[in-house]
């Protein structure tokens, strides 16, 4: 993890998030291209894939409804990780199909704005 995030720093990209497990790292960032050649240059192995931040309520359940409404959307949940603050969580999700999941995530945007 040192590594990666020398590499990052040299290159002066920025994050906003990460998972670290047993020698796997995943970094949120909005300058994917840009991470992906410099960690590349320096022998990682590293690849972009596009990830959706869906805001929601933080509130018991929600992730679950979340989940549910996009299965009946028939779409699939690659991956996923989040976080909350009492109020809002922040939802970053790897959709098989963004199209047919848009409305889904639109109304738990909606919610989690209060509308």
């Amino acid at each position: 993890m040192a590594g990666v995030l020398a590499v990052l720093r040299d290159e002066q990209i920025p994050f906003t998030a990460y998972t670290l497990d047993r020698g796997h790292v995943q970094i949120l960032t909005r300058e994917g291209w840009a991470a992906e050649r410099a960690l590349r240059s320096t022998g990682y192995n590293a690849m972009v894939v596009e990830m959706q931040e869906v805001p929601v309520p933080d509130e018991p359940g929600v992730l679950a409804e979340l989940f549910d409404d996009l299965a009946l959307a028939k779409v699939n949940v690659e991956a996923s990780f989040g976080s909350g603050d009492g109020q809002t969580g922040r939802i970053f999700i790897r959709l098989d199909d963004i199209e047919r999941a848009r409305g889904v995530l639109q109304r738990y945007a909606a919610r989690a704005a209060g509308k």
